[in-house]
């Protein structure tokens, strides 16, 4: 053998040994189902910061870690001397202090402290006045049921604003790809999943801002909208937003909407007004989106990959 091909064999062999010790070991972190007053499912995560251990919600539609003030002891967080104020995905307007906290979950540490709000006062955002803090009401996920959100949306940190995913600061880049499976009878989170569980997703690439392009269409009522496909755990209902809709409300319980996003499909039937799992609705918004909601995700895993800039669905 040469030396020159000698040399090749050699650097190849290395290459793969380095992919293969950089190869990270899938965690699977149980998720718990909470319900509101109002029987509504949640998915909570266990989640130590600094030295308590709170149940947050998992939101995959917001990043960053987001927790009421009055819920962490005073040793838990360090305050940067920043304010941080802004409206919230569910109608919400939040206004608390920067601050930053080693986390931990499932065994993983952060390697680096990660930015968090801690949370002092929370109103409602000018398009949402009858939001759930109107007239003194307390959020579902901020008082209610969870003391705070645990925000999985996969982008990269903003300079000036607060705050981004808090899976990213985990040690050995083991939160940069994660597996959602949100159904009800044992939902987990799956870091760093395996390359054989990833093979079975269809995966399509996001745009900046964090979410792929996608259509859904109702034959029985000639819809169709073309835009964003957002995934949200907060949210119960699939939702359907488009300037000029031709249909607004609940869809009547077993009406079927075909969903594309990519080359993946899936169709979801409608439950109807109160139904948890599949309830969609369209209404008036300013401009056309796709929200899959909680009931939807009980026959969909979802893979989540900063690295790849990419958004993977899988039907059960």
């Amino acid at each position: 053998m040469s030396s020159r091909l000698q040399l090749v064999t050699l650097t190849a062999t290395l290459a793969c040994a380095g992919i293969a010790s950089a190869q990270q070991t899938p965690v699977v972190v149980p998720l718990h189902v909470e319900h509101s007053p109002y029987h509504v499912p949640h998915l909570g995560i266990d989640v130590m910061i600094g030295t308590v251990t709170k149940r947050l919600e998992v939101d995959t539609s917001t990043p960053g870690l987001r927790i009421l003030a009055s819920a962490l002891p005073n040793d838990a967080a360090q305050r940067t001397g920043h304010t941080v104020t802004g409206d919230f995905g569910s109608g919400l307007n939040l206004r608390g202090a920067e601050e930053t906290a080693s986390i931990s979950l499932a065994g993983l540490r952060s390697d680096r402290q990660v930015q968090i709000e801690a949370v002092e006062s929370i109103a409602c955002a000018s398009l949402s006045p009858k939001c759930q803090a109107a007239k003194g009401g307390v959020p579902d996920e901020f008082g209610k049921v969870f003391p705070g959100v645990f925000g999985l949306m996969m982008t990269d940190a903003t300079p000036g604003e607060c705050c981004v995913n808090p899976l990213f600061a985990l040690a050995g880049r083991a939160g940069h790809a994660y597996l959602l499976h949100a159904a009800f009878a044992k939902p987990t989170l799956t870091l760093s999943p395996d390359a054989a569980t990833v093979s079975a997703f269809t995966t399509v690439p996001v745009t900046t801002t964090s979410w792929p392009n996608g259509c859904i269409a109702v034959k029985d009522v000639a819809l169709q909208v073309c835009g964003e496909i957002v995934v949200d755990t907060g949210s119960q209902h699939t939702l359907i937003f488009d300037p000029a809709p031709v249909f607004q409300g609940f869809f009547p319980p077993g009406t079927i909407a075909n969903v594309t996003v990519g080359p993946w499909k899936r169709t979801l039937t409608s439950g109807g007004d109160g139904d948890e799992r599949y309830s969609i609705v369209s209404q008036r918004g300013d401009k056309k989106l796709i929200v899959i909601g909680l009931g939807a995700l009980q026959d969909i895993d979802v893979l989540f990959d900063l690295d790849r800039n990419r958004i993977g669905f899988l039907g059960l």
